[in-house]
């Protein structure tokens, strides 16, 4: 189980939905899938402070549009969902990703 959570990264994207973000981050942590990564990404568009304190409580590491000189923007810290997932690429160093 210790070498899978080494291999094993989840990554969530949210833009201004802190009430499914919420939702989704407690099931992910009731069903145990939390228990079983390695690493966690959040890719926010837009952060709002209730997201960025889920995002901590459930040890997300985070990133803006605005942490990326060469993101893709749709407005000045909103990533388009391409960049998102390029960016969220590139930062991983797990074997296998989950997008959520």
């Amino acid at each position: 189980d210790h070498y899978l959570q080494k291999r094993i990264g989840i990554i969530a994207l949210s833009m201004k939905s802190p009430a499914s973000l919420s939702y989704s981050m407690f099931s992910w942590q009731k069903s145990g899938l939390l228990d079983h990564v390695g690493e966690r990404i959040a890719m926010f568009s837009e952060p709002m402070a209730s997201e960025l304190a889920l995002a901590d409580f459930f040890k997300f590491k985070v990133y803006q549009p605005k942490m990326f000189k060469d993101a893709r923007r749709s407005a000045p810290n909103r990533f388009t969902i391409g960049s998102a997932f390029y960016h969220a690429m590139t930062i991983a160093t797990s074997d296998f990703l989950i997008f959520l």
